[in-house]
Parts: structure tokens; C-alpha cells; sequence
């Protein structure tokens, strides 16, 4: 208890009762200070546990990142968030990447059905066939380009070879 008492105290001049005080008074110190460097030790031990939950957390949460709008979505504490709270986090998380995938995957459809359909212009041209838009024109004759686009690529393929037999007998005819 050394640390506890004063060393300026004459030990030999203190009545048992003043002995008694700063012996009780120095045992009570020490015992508060063990309870303060335990309760700092737990406190620091939480510390490190909540900071490697939200390390871990983050870990986690990293592949949303892109579809997160920070503007809409306060990111809590992620040390300090309670497991259910952190799980819809995560899943409200999901939904929105969820839904950035499926619109881009409907824009990459589009713009894979937009090159379909020029190339497939670009092609009909190639052998005489005219697009105005709404139709193709072969040899004065109409005929609407939205069933040619939703042709599968067998069904156009089988398509241009009619309409190149179509070319040859028109030809044919011509010269007779």
C-alpha cells in the first residue's frame, strides 16, 4: 500500500485510530485502482472487438459499395450495430445491386437487340434490300422490318435465302 500512503507520514507519532484511517484509506485506493485498470483493460478488449467487427463488417459490405448512394443511405457504426440490424442492412444492400444488375442487364438486351437489328440492316443492303424504317424494300416490294428483327438467327438466315432464290428468279424473269 505503499503508493497509497504519504511518505511524509510519521508512523511512530499516529494514534491506532489514525493508523487504522490511512491503512483503510490506502486499501480502499488500491482496490479502486484495480477496479479502474480492469475496467479499462474490459473497456479496451471491447474496443478491439467492436473495431474487428467493423473491419469484418466492411469486409462484407465492400461488393455494395458501387450501389450505394451515400446521399440516401446513412451507414451506421459498423461496430456498433446489432447483428439483425447489420443482416438488413446487407439486405437492403443486396436489393439495390439486385436491381442495378437487372437494369443493366436489360440495357446490355437492348443494346444487343440495337446491334442485332443494324446489323442485319447493314446485311440486307448489302444484297439490294432497302430499310426506310418501317420497311425493307426488295425490287418494289414492301415488306414490314419488325418481324425480320424477331426473327431467330436461324429463322433470318433462312430468311436471306429466300429472299436472295426471290432476287435470282426476279432476275430470271427479267431476262426473259
Amino acid at each position: 500500500y505503499q503508493e497509497f500512503i504519504p511518505s511524509t507520514i510519521d508512523f511512530g507519532a499516529l494514534s491506532l485510530e489514525d493508523y487504522n484511517k490511512i491503512l483503510g484509506s490506502a486499501k480502499a485506493a488500491k482496490v479502486q485502482k484495480e477496479l479502474d485498470e480492469k475496467r479499462a483493460q474490459e473497456e479496451l478488449i471491447i474496443a478491439e472487438k467492436k473495431a474487428l467487427l467493423k473491419a469484418e463488417r466492411a469486409e462484407k459490405i465492400k461488393p455494395y459499395y458501387q450501389f450505394i448512394n451515400l446521399d440516401l443511405h446513412i451507414i451506421p457504426d459498423l461496430g456498433e450495430v446489432s447483428e439483425d440490424d447489420f443482416a438488413k442492412l446487407i439486405a437492403e444492400f443486396a436489393k439495390l445491386k439486385k436491381a442495378k444488375e437487372d437494369e443493366d442487364e436489360k440495357l446490355r438486351k437492348e443494346n444487343e437487340l440495337m446491334k442485332a437489328k443494324q446489323n442485319r440492316i447493314a446485311e440486307l443492303a448489302t444484297i439490294g434490300v432497302a430499310y426506310t424504317g418501317e420497311h425493307f424494300t426488295l425490287e418494289g416490294v414492301e415488306y414490314p422490318a419488325e418481324p425480320i428483327f424477331l426473327l431467330s438467327d436461324d429463322e433470318y438466315k433462312e430468311f436471306i435465302k429466300t429472299v436472295l432464290q426471290q432476287m435470282i428468279k426476279i432476275k430470271n424473269d427479267k431476262k426473259q
